[in-house]
């Protein structure tokens, strides 16, 4: 099936180049012509921090991790040429066909598939320049900025984002790149003056999946939400990265969890081996313990060329299996790498982001206004912009995420502002890449219902939390378009990730799954992730123990490197305790009330006196 994409024509005039002499050295990065001008030019004070900065932005850019299958290609030429010794034989023929059916598959795949990457992004401002890539798998974002501090001398500043070429053989040219040259950089040239003559650039046709693009403007989503954040030391993250390559892990999970306790630096462990490392940076500031786990770690190898010249490091994260920023500061430079829940969810197959913000109509006048005034002031912080813009802060988000969305504004973590930068010369068609698929929309279409409708058109029956393994969820939907009641249920995994997927509807009864979820089993995943963020504001508010009739909590408490944990389950009438240290198998004990509300006291006093031993909530 082809994948649907939308085209972008690029016209280079030359490829980018590096040029050494003996004492010197000149970067060249050539820009899209087809698109206004936008270049600065300057000389290096620290070649060395480019360099390296340059590399892991580019190993981002490259990074594949996705599954790829053993190639067949050659056993199947093998099998060709057998049955072409004995034509006459049925077993010849079967192998004959089988390697025509699986070439011609082949062939059919690779001119049809939208497989191409956008350009890395370069945008000049007046007080920085960065450029922007996202990964083929889609899971990893970078955004690299450039001070001007890392010039000794800056000139013909030009205004604007345009796409750069980036080349392998850029790439390697970089790593000869000396700190003892005299290295120029001509950052976004058109690249017309090669030889003197007159060359006319060569269109260069890009199939950018619309997943790309999804995943790249879901960045800037995610990026705007509350998140928790700490920071680490370089070394902290050095360690973890020696420690993972000389030890494999063999079995999941493969996670990598932080630990945060308020005044003490943050810990991590490595799963499964449970290897703990003590963070030598600053003492976490939030005020209640947590603790978050995320997958994928091996895409922060990207970052280990650069932990000699970083100063610190911030982590913001959404939460365990959600996606996690980390900010390098360089001083003169700063990296921002944004990473999905884990390396098969992609940006654009998680969470719909831009969902969690202030939903408001807006008026095309204030998006008007808006852009002009970003365009017009290059960045902006947000109280500043509701101040010019004379709106409140829900229609202010609201109004910036609908830019983001049209992939005409970018949020600077490090900085904490928002920038205008376009991705393409027109904007993005956010309604088109909103959902990946019509079954995502009509689930989307029937929360929004739901919201309206008395009795509620999704209602989640049974709730079964596994001890070490995840949650379990059945529920109910009715479509009143189809004029039926679908029982549908899934598995949510300690990763996050979807498993035993079922549902009643005729089109997953005919799938069986293997075309994903249906827009039934996707509606009430919405439905239990809303109803988890009401649980979590009910919880911060210190409501929830007034109304709460089933819940799990998985407690933990780690004396050196021992670690107990707890988990509390309250089920109406009923209150269930397993505990003991994580491997081993736990104790199991059940208390039974006459009434919900005997049974929400002893579990609210269980968990406070839990707490108040040092045990951590692994669910806050």
């Amino acid at each position: 099936m082809t994948q649907s994409h939308t085209t972008f024509q690029l016209q280079y005039a030359n490829e980018s180049r590096i040029e050494t002499q003996l004492d010197s050295a000149s970067i060249h990065l050539v820009r899209d012509t087809s698109r206004a001008p936008t270049f600065f030019q300057g000389k290096l004070a620290d070649p060395l921090l480019f360099r390296e900065a340059m590399s892991s932005l580019y190993q981002v850019y490259a990074s594949d991790l996705r599954y790829k299958g053993r190639d067949r290609t050659a056993y199947l030429q093998y099998l060709q040429k057998q049955a072409a010794k004995d034509p006459s034989s049925a077993k010849s023929a079967a192998q004959m066909r089988q390697a025509e059916e699986h070439l011609l598959a082949q062939l059919e795949a690779d001119s049809d598939e939208a497989s191409d990457i956008l350009d890395p992004l370069l945008t000049v401002h007046p007080d920085e320049a960065f450029l922007e890539v996202f990964s083929k798998d889609e899971s990893s974002y970078a955004r690299l900025s450039l001070q001007w501090d890392l010039f000794e001398e800056v000139a013909d500043l030009t205004y604007g984002t345009t796409c750069v070429d980036f080349s392998q053989a850029w790439f390697d040219a970089l790593q000869k790149l000396r700190s003892y040259k005299n290295t120029h950089v001509d950052m976004g040239e058109d690249g017309l003056q090669v030889g003197g003559e007159d060359t006319t650039p060569e269109p260069k046709a890009l199939k950018i999946p619309d997943s790309w693009l999804r995943g790249f403007v879901q960045v800037q989503a995610a990026a705007t939400l509350p998140m928790t954040s700490f920071s680490l030391d370089p070394i902290d993250l050095y360690n973890v990265l020696i420690y993972l390559r000389g030890n494999k892990s063999k079995q999941g999970p493969r996670g990598l969890r932080y630990e945060l306790i308020p005044g003490e630096a943050p810990r991590i462990i490595l799963e499964p081996t449970e290897q703990l490392f003590f963070g030598q940076g600053q003492a976490y500031e939030g005020r209640q313990p947590k603790i978050v786990r995320t997958w994928g770690r091996r895409r922060l190898f990207v970052l280990q060329r650069l932990l000699p010249f970083v100063k610190s490091i911030q982590v913001h994260t959404l939460g365990s299996g959600l996606p996690t920023f980390y900010v390098l500061d360089m001083g003169a430079m700063s990296l921002t790498l944004g990473l999905s829940g884990w390396t098969n969810q992609n940006w654009g197959a998680s969470a719909q982001f831009d969902a969690m913000l202030p939903q408001v109509d807006l008026k095309k006048k204030t998006l008007t206004s808006l852009t002009k005034m970003l365009e017009s002031s290059s960045s902006m912080e947000l109280s500043h912009v509701m101040e010019d813009l004379g709106t409140d802060k829900a229609t202010t988000l609201a109004a910036l995420q609908t830019l983001c969305q049209r992939g005409l504004v970018t949020y600077d973590l490090h900085r904490e502002v928002y920038r205008y930068r376009s991705i393409s010369e027109e904007p993005l068609d956010h309604e088109r890449l909103k959902y990946r698929n019509e079954r995502e929309a009509k689930a989307n279409e029937l929360l929004t219902l739901n919201e309206t409708s008395d009795p509620p058109l999704i209602q989640i029956t049974k709730l079964n939390h596994v001890l070490g393994s995840g949650t379990e969820i059945h529920g109910e939907i009715e479509d009143r378009a189809a004029f039926r009641t679908y029982q549908s249920s899934f598995f949510i995994d300690l990763d996050g990730r979807i498993t035993r997927t079922k549902c009643s509807s005729p089109w997953f009864q005919r799938t069986q799954g293997k075309e994903g979820p249906s827009e039934y089993v996707l509606a009430l995943l919405l439905m239990y992730r809303q109803q988890e963020a009401e649980r979590e504001a009910l919880r911060a508010a210190g409501d929830d123990r007034k109304i709460i009739v089933a819940e799990t909590r998985t407690l933990t408490r780690r004396k050196r490197t021992q670690e107990t944990v707890y988990q509390l389950t309250l089920d109406h009438k009923q209150v269930r305790i397993q505990w003991g240290p994580r491997d081993k198998k736990p104790k199991r004990q059940t208390l039974l009330f006459n009434d919900e509300t005997g049974a929400r006291e002893a579990y609210f006093a269980r968990l406070d006196q839990l707490t108040s031993q040092g045990y951590i909530d692994t669910n806050a």
